[in-house]
């Protein structure tokens, strides 16, 4: 009876280790999801990837470009310099050329050499001041050092073009305008901006006149035989006489 009882126990405590993760699988899993957490960019999704810009005359225009925003690891778009280095770009993005996993631009030169063009920590926005409807740049700085010690920079010239549907957009030029700064232009139909232009703002109340009393900020309150009085309606003025 005892051998029967040691029998049975020794059975159930198998049983109760085999249903037990093996420690070394535990701790691969655990190491995997860290590493891969590791390398998702700071702004995955596009969260960081609207812009709006105000224009002198109160006009506002709003970019949203974080659809052209692919998941680390897919192709980048990419544009050749006349150098014929390759430059590789993820707007609001990773690069998933190899230049660094924080890097939204990378080069390859024509040694095979890749360099971080910008990273995606310091993106900055603004919009084309020509015409705001035209665009925005995007611009990536502190990427590798050149040679001089300046870290490499790239602006990113994104102009509107409603007839690309491509999502990611399309690389036309790469220009390097000085050393370790470089200018790459895209052209996508996320860069058509939205716009808002405000009511105009009430003409403030100047010197009275009669013939504006009852018009759209004036109206007349009190008359005498020899003075008519008028109020400015809204809030930029106080009681004036003509």
């Amino acid at each position: 009876m005892l051998r029967v009882v040691v029998l049975v126990t020794a059975l159930l405590l198998a049983f109760a280790r085999s249903q037990l993760p093996p420690a070394s699988s535990s701790s691969s899993s655990s190491s995997s999801s860290s590493s891969s957490s590791s390398f998702l960019p700071p702004h995955a999704g596009g969260t960081a990837c609207r812009y709006t810009y105000t224009a002198a005359n109160r006009t506002t225009y709003t970019y949203d470009l974080s659809a052209m925003t692919h998941p680390l690891g897919m192709p980048d778009v990419y544009g050749y310099a006349a150098s014929g280095d390759v430059f590789f770009v993820n707007v609001c993005g990773a690069s998933s050329a190899g230049c660094g996993q924080d890097e939204a631009v990378c080069e390859e030169a024509k040694t095979y050499t890749m360099y971080g063009c910008g990273l995606l920590e310091y993106q900055q926005f603004s919009a084309l001041e020509e015409d705001p409807t035209n665009g925005v740049v995007v611009h990536y700085n502190y990427g590798t050092a050149c040679s001089n010690g300046v870290a490499r920079q790239s602006y990113v010239h994104v102009v509107c073009d409603l007839s690309l549907n491509d999502m990611f957009g399309v690389v036309t030029n790469v220009t390097e305008e000085s050393a370790c700064v470089y200018h790459i232009y895209m052209r996508s139909h996320h860069a058509c901006p939205s716009i808002y232009n405000p009511p105009p703002t009430p003409t403030p109340c100047s010197v009275a006149n009669i013939n504006t009393c009852n018009k759209q900020y004036w109206s007349c309150v009190t008359s005498t035989s020899t003075t008519e009085v008028c109020k400015c309606t809204n809030k930029y003025g106080a009681c004036l006489q003509s």
